[in-house]
């Protein structure tokens, strides 16, 4: 897909250089930041969207996703690194409707319905004939199509291995089969991990651009093949669990991409921290706490981030949550006195303009190595 993307991120040359220099874990004289404004006034048509018939129409019709993502655009500025991109998504684990599930559109999510009840007679195969690949492939090429290359389509959310087999299987019947079925459950993981590759090459081959592309909702772009990897199930595993079912495909899935980074979802995964530091390939490390914890910014996980720094991963953190911008920045500033510039990505609220330009003066000023 050619860009030109101009209109709503004139730097974006710079915003590439930007994101490679976070990638290696070196200075881009200030930490990688997305900043988003909103505008008084649009700089472009704002459309009427019509109210969708479902939740289906609402993740899934791509006209529909393209006028309200261009209405986003010509309200509010991309500041910053943040550069204009969207995504057409059937869920967080759409790889399980391409393997024989079905989806359960929600207004904000999208669920699997549980359809494994034999592993014995369940075969796992690439069919580029699905139903729903078929459906997700039609609507992401037409997004591109309408995007006209001021935006980028970003690589849906596929996900991988055991939280692809736990969403088919049903999460409690998983947590036994792992103890009662070992093997089988190997077994299928390793039969999983190549098909995950090529369907990822699939919409790799319609998305990408010149250079790379990014993927889905995580706000990253990236050179070669980019991709976020994450066992969300992890949370109800034991270490052991995790080192035996988990680690050795998350290795093998990491060494055939280019640029990676880890999605750590919620306290009762960072038990397995070590083993994800551990592995070599990945790059970067996202964290997100949940609900009724501390936010991003709080001390708290600092010593998580020391880790992760110690072992040569990049920070992804999203502040969000903060009743003020003032407290937001505050957060930043605590996180930047302590990790500097190098490696680190904030993703901050969106704000009004004023408060925008002050924080990239205040950016410039105080959190520059130059």
């Amino acid at each position: 897909m050619k860009l030109n993307m101009e209109k709503h991120q004139p730097k974006w040359n710079e915003v590439k250089e930007r994101f490679e220099a976070w990638w290696n874990r070196s200075s881009c004289g200030r930490p990688l930041m997305k900043v988003v404004a909103t505008r008084e006034e649009p700089c472009g048509p704002v459309v009427p969207l019509p109210t969708p018939p479902n939740s289906e129409y609402y993740h899934t019709d791509p006209e529909y996703n393209v006028n309200k993502y261009r209405n986003f655009l010509n309200t509010h500025y991309l500041m910053a690194e943040a550069f204009p991109h969207t995504n057409v998504n059937m869920g967080p684990g759409s790889l399980a409707v391409y393997l024989g599930g079905e989806p359960d559109f929600a207004p904000s999510t999208v669920w699997y319905k549980h359809c494994i009840k034999d592993w014995g007679t369940w075969k796992f195969k690439f069919d580029p004939n699905n139903h729903w690949f078929k459906r997700h492939i039609d609507a992401i090429k037409k997004q591109v199509e309408l995007s006209k290359g001021e935006f980028i389509v970003g690589i849906p959310d596929l996900c991988e291995g055991v939280d692809i087999l736990s969403a088919m299987r049903d999460p409690q019947e998983f947590c036994y089969d792992l103890m009662d079925n070992p093997d089988i459950i190997k077994k299928h993981l390793s039969d999983i991990a190549p098909i995950y590759h090529r369907y990822f090459d699939a919409f790799h081959e319609i998305v990408k651009d010149d250079e790379g592309n990014c993927y889905t909702c995580f706000e990253v772009w990236g050179k070669g093949k980019t991709v976020k990897l994450q066992c969300d199930f992890s949370a109800l595993m034991s270490p052991d669990q995790f080192d035996e079912f988990v680690v050795p495909h998350l290795k093998e899935q990491a060494k055939h991409y280019d640029r990676r980074i880890y999605h750590l979802d919620g306290p009762d995964a960072t038990r397995h921290l070590d083993s994800v530091l551990g592995i070599e390939e990945i790059d970067a490390l996202q964290w997100s706490p949940g609900v009724g914890h501390e936010l991003v910014g709080d001390e708290k996980w600092f010593p998580m981030y020391d880790k992760a720094r110690d072992c040569n991963k990049s920070l992804w953190l999203w502040l969000y949550g903060y009743p003020s911008n003032n407290e937001m920045i505050a957060a930043a500033d605590r996180l930047v006195k302590r990790y500097g510039d190098k490696g680190i990505y904030i993703i901050f609220q969106t704000m009004s303009k004023p408060e925008a330009d002050a924080l990239m003066k205040h950016a410039e000023k105080d959190w520059s190595s130059k």
